[in-house]
């Protein structure tokens, strides 16, 4: 598997991020963790979607946990589509306050892959952009 890497998947409701999660995750197999930020919100810890809500520290324990345990995590802020069984959880204007456009960290190494790209260039840009143990990209 090499070196511990982190992937982090942003975006609005709908974009596709568990889709992307769970498609990395079953080809690159065990030792990967997937940690979804409204799995711990809503399910693990019951809070409301709120700034510097408890959610963000556990989060941070739990991915660093895995990344010293050698798994990959992928933290990702996951809002579900109006069609999903937990559509009532939220409304789409709801949704509306929540959505920023251009909602970048600003951090080193990010990528804003476009809408345009299937579920598959995804996969294989997110999957191709790994560095391997020796931090080159595969």
């Amino acid at each position: 598997m090499g070196s511990p890497r982190l992937v982090l998947l942003r975006g609005p409701s709908g974009a596709g991020k568990t889709t992307t999660a769970l498609t990395l995750r079953s080809r690159w197999g065990r030792g990967t963790a997937l940690i979804q930020q409204d799995v711990v919100r809503r399910h693990v810890l019951r809070e409301r979607d709120v700034p510097g809500g408890v959610n963000i520290g556990l989060i941070d324990v739990m991915c660093r946990h895995a990344l010293g345990a050698g798994y990959v995590p992928f933290p990702e802020t996951v809002r579900r589509q109006a069609t999903r069984p937990q559509a009532a959880e939220f409304t789409p204007e709801e949704m509306l306050e929540w959505y920023l456009p251009d909602d970048r960290l600003g951090v080193q190494g990010e990528i804003v892959l476009g809408e345009e790209m299937t579920l598959e260039d995804t996969v294989e840009w997110i999957t191709a952009a790994m560095p391997d143990r020796t931090g080159r990209s595969s």
